[in-house]
């Protein structure tokens, strides 16, 4: 086995980088055919292609151990703060909720266990084309966007729904402007990193990004932008002020005059842009449901603080610490108290909540460290001439490496400053709002970004930096020597463990999900009531037969749906029939709660 895995290594580390590029186009998945359509497809697609490359991955490492992840202080964080969602899990209210989450959220621990394998796989993995990694994730950006676009200009091509506030693939605007926020600051990357053609091509992307933003009338997401542009002003000015002076002023000018204009001008931007006007000028003016959950938040926090309630559990919180006076502003349930800090503080106690913010602390040190010594990182004379880049410069030899030292110093310093505002942004936008599988999905590419920029090699970055400028050997090996390996039972390990999960995790809840969709659009009043009960109760009894973590939401939705057709016609709901139905709702629900 050892030898055949040898024989294909290159097959496996494609494979790899195949399912992981795959993986990133699950914000494009939307079914309609499932639970919570814009939600649970995209997840259930990520952990597939995870899973898939995860199973080559193995078989990888059997034949060649240099392809694990490097330690360092960023992977000792990111462990840590596993760890302490494990035993938030282990200790908190609903193991089995915490465990699996539900359709609607798809972020319990299973899920942040995928977003791992994402990390660990991708870092080093794409070590040496990291670019083409961020790229083809721009490219999925790119489409998902455009996807989004079509639905609100023209919604007879595709049908999302209401666009008032773009939503797009997403379903909620909130989780469309943090993607796209995060890809505004991805794309200036690449737009710097790269030249010729590409950079035109990303200097578009990150300019569409903007622009969904905006459309998105998400305020947090605003709000992070502009906290990430200052930071980047910040940045600039005070490591790099008699450069870039000018630049970090216009900026921040821009910023200013924008603001003023609110501020003063608001007759205009209510003629401009009604819709835009009326979020901005709500900016200021927090929900009073939101201060009211928060404060339910902070005092499940009180009871429970070491390691919380668990995931998805802030529902049981909420309903122990329910203050009355929230009915009367929003007739709501709160599985979520909009806020990432409380969020954390209320699910996973003090311990998740500070491995956390470690993951923020140890990449914004390596970062300001970085900035402060990065004019010691750069190329040497050799380099320059082995590359050619006298000639590229059309320049002397002394004065083509001294030209490009600068010139690569100076766009590393953009990068690298571009990195921690793009950390700062979303952070800041967090603090109204709490993740879902897209914005897991680019928070984890983020780690995997920030590990490449501050934790690989200098010679790894500096060779990806020139292919992107095209002054590379693009014939030179890009796979990493053979190493030691690990024991072949590892590999049949993770067979096992894939051969558990990818049926109960991904394969059999998608199946339940599919039927009870199916069960749902059986009640149509265009068919016989009688007909139309018998046909969506045997897919009913279809999806919960499956028997996965989708059972309690199954119940629900199928028994809200039962409801709903009861009210099309008064005969329908005191029907045998209906009677039937409801009881093996009720009965179903009842060995739930037992159990």
């Amino acid at each position: 086995m050892r030898n055949f895995f040898q024989r294909h290594k290159f097959f496996l580390v494609s494979t790899v980088k195949f399912f992981l590029y795959v993986s990133l186009f699950a914000p494009l998945i939307v079914s309609v055919n499932s639970l919570y359509p814009f939600v649970f497809p995209k997840a259930i697609f990520f952990e597939a292609a995870v899973e898939l490359a995860f199973l080559f991955f193995a078989a990888l490492l059997v034949v060649d151990k240099s392809f694990l992840p490097k330690r360092n202080g960023l992977l000792l964080a990111l462990f840590i703060w596993i760890l302490s969602l494990v035993l938030s899990t282990i200790f908190g209210v609903d193991p089995s909720l915490s465990f699996w989450s539900k359709a609607e959220r798809m972020d319990g621990l299973f899920w942040y266990l995928h977003l791992l394998l994402f990390f660990l796989m991708a870092t080093p993995v794409f070590e040496k084309d990291y670019l083409k990694f961020l790229s083809v994730n721009s490219i999925a950006g790119f489409l998902t966007g455009g996807y989004a676009l079509i639905s609100k200009y023209s919604p007879g091509v595709i049908n999302f729904g209401d666009q008032t506030r773009l939503g797009g693939t997403f379903g909620n605007p909130a989780f469309l402007a943090t993607y796209f926020l995060t890809l505004f600051f991805l794309n200036a990357i690449l737009f710097l990193l790269y030249q010729g053609p590409q950079k035109k091509l990303f200097a578009g992307m990150c300019a569409l990004s903007l622009i969904l933003v905006a459309m998105s009338g998400t305020r947090g997401a605003w709000i992070g932008l502009a906290a990430g542009l200052i930071l980047f002003a910040g940045l600039i000015l005070v490591f790099k002020g008699k450069k870039y002076l000018k630049f970090g002023i216009i900026v921040l000018a821009t910023l200013f005059l924008l603001f003023a204009s609110f501020k003063f001008l608001p007759q205009v931007w209510e003629r401009v842009s009604p819709f835009f006007a009326s979020r901005i000028y709500g900016l200021w003016e927090i929900p009073k449901p939101r201060q009211i959950v928060w404060g339910i938040g902070w005092e499940a926090f009180k009871e429970r603080p070491i390691f919380g309630w668990g995931l998805e559990n802030f529902v049981y919180a909420f309903n122990k610490h329910f203050v009355p006076d929230l009915h009367n502003y929003e007739m709501s349930t709160f599985d979520r108290p909009h806020n990432k800090i409380i969020d954390l503080l209320a699910s996973t106690g003090v311990a998740g909540f500070l491995s956390y913010l470690s993951l923020f602390a140890v990449l914004t040190w390596q970062g300001l460290k970085s900035l402060v010594r990065l004019p010691s990182a750069s190329f040497d004379k050799t380099q320059d001439k082995s590359l050619g880049i006298n000639r590229f410069f059309g320049l002397r030899s002394g004065q083509a490496s001294q030209a490009v030292q600068n010139k690569n110093d100076d766009r590393q310093f953009l990068v690298k400053s571009l990195f921690l505002s793009l950390l700062g942004s979303y952070f800041i936008q967090n603090l109204v709002l709490f993740e879902m599988p897209t914005s897991g999905i680019v928070f984890f590419l983020i780690l995997s970004l920030g590990s490449w920029l501050f934790f690989s090699s200098e010679d790894i970055r500096r060779a990806e930096s020139e292919r992107s400028r095209g002054m590379a050997n693009h014939n030179r090996e890009s796979k990493p020597a053979f190493n030691r390996t690990l024991p072949l039972s590892i590999f049949y390990l993770v067979v096992a463990l894939l051969a558990f999960s990818f049926p109960y995790g991904i394969i059999l809840p998608k199946l339940a999900s599919s039927r009870t969709a199916v069960s749902a659009f059986s009640m149509s009043p265009e068919l016989n009531p009688t007909q139309a009960l018998k046909q969506s109760q045997d897919y009913y009894s279809q999806a919960r037969d499956l028997n996965t973590f989708l059972n309690r939401e199954i119940d629900i939705s199928i028994y809200r749906r039962l409801e709903d057709f009861s009210t099309v016609d008064y005969v329908v709901g005191k029907s045998q029939e209906f009677q039937d139905f409801a009881g093996i709702i009720f009965a179903n629900m009842e060995k739930d709660i037992a159990s």
